[in-house]
C-alpha cells in the first residue's frame, strides 16, 4: 500500500463527506438535544451502504469507488472561520467560536505501527 497523506492524496484511499450528517444518521423526526437547534435527522445510511459495497467491489474484483468527495477550500467549498456569514435567524445566537482542526501527535510510532507513547498526545 501507498503512503497517505493528511488531505488522502493517494490512489488507494478514498475520502467522503456527509453534508449535515453526525456520527450516526439522525433519528426522524428530529429531537432537541443541547444545541440551540433541533439534531440533524440526516439518515446517510444509505449512501454509506453504497459507498461500503463499492469498497468491497475494489478489493474484490479491483473495481475502482467514486472519487473522493469532500469539502476543500481551494473548491470554494470550505472557508476560512473568519469568512463565515451565518444569517440572521429568529432567537438564535450565532457560534462563539468555530470549532478549529488540528493535529495530534501520538509518538514516533504512531504513523507505522499504531503504538502510542504520547499521551495525552501533543497538538499542533
Amino acid at each position: 500500500m501507498g503512503e497517505t497523506s493528511v488531505d488522502g492524496a493517494d490512489t488507494l484511499v478514498r475520502i467522503y463527506s456527509f453534508a449535515g450528517g453526525r456520527h450516526g444518521p439522525g433519528a426522524f423526526p428530529a429531537v432537541q438535544r443541547s444545541g440551540q437547534q433541533l439534531s440533524s435527522s440526516n439518515d446517510y445510511s444509505w449512501f454509506m451502504r453504497s459507498l461500503l459495497l463499492a469498497m468491497n467491489r475494489w478489493g474484490t474484483d479491483d473495481s475502482a469507488p467514486p472519487e473522493s468527495n469532500y469539502p476543500r477550500i481551494s473548491d470554494g467549498d470550505l472557508v476560512l472561520p473568519q469568512q463565515l456569514a451565518f444569517p440572521r435567524l429568529p432567537a438564535t445566537g450565532h457560534p462563539a467560536d468555530p470549532h478549529k482542526a488540528y493535529r495530534v501527535d501520538y509518538g514516533p510510532e504512531f504513523a507505522t505501527r499504531g503504538t502510542v507513547s504520547m499521551e495525552p498526545p501533543e497538538a499542533a
